[in-house]
């Protein structure tokens, strides 16, 4: 959020354009607010980005599975955050699903990851993976992978990573490593 102390100091100061001199009295200050507002920029992107992913018809038929597995989604189980290690997002048993707002910034990167997370929880609800093994970990993210379409052929072919076999078909190459 914005720092209300800041936001007095703005209050009683006035403009620069009526001072003597143009410079500002605290620039850090104006540096941070001016991030602050990018920072909500962003978070506001998320947020709208996350809403319209929630209405697509494969995250709704996904969600749908789940519940009908006994498991209860609340809207306050999706998250746009900040995070500081690379990646778009992720699921957390205790926490939900969260999209990394600073990684994550079209609408289909929002709609791919919320789906890729989903397909986590779905097998886990309907009790087919421990994720202590590590089996089954490298197992849910190869099929998270596929039904995200994060391996469909226009993202390999984007990667670079599709290769041509000897009747000529383009082949995805290192998708399915990568997940595991």
């Amino acid at each position: 959020g914005i720092n209300a102390e800041y936001g007095l100091l703005l209050m009683a100061t006035p403009p620069p354009s009526s001072r003597s001199g143009a410079e500002p009295l605290n620039p850090s200050l104006q540096v941070e607010d001016s991030a602050s507002k990018n920072g909500q920029r962003i978070h506001h992107l998320c947020l709208m980005n996350l809403e319209k992913a929630m209405k697509d018809k494969n995250i709704q038929h996904l969600l749908k599975s789940i519940e009908s597995k006994g498991s209860i989604i609340p809207p306050s189980f999706f998250h746009c955050s900040i995070c500081s290690f690379d990646s778009q997002g992720f699921f957390d048993p205790e926490t939900g699903v969260t999209i990394c707002e600073n990684q994550c910034f079209s609408s289909k990167c929002v709609q791919d990851t919320t789906m890729h997370e989903l397909s986590h929880v779905y097998d886990i609800s309907r009790k087919a993976i421990d994720i202590s093994n590590p089996n089954h970990l490298a197992c849910t993210e190869i099929r998270a992978s596929a039904l995200s379409g994060e391996c469909g052929l226009t993202r390999e072919i984007v990667r670079g990573t599709v290769f041509t076999n000897q009747l000529g078909w383009e082949i995805p190459g290192l998708c399915v490593s990568k997940s595991i």
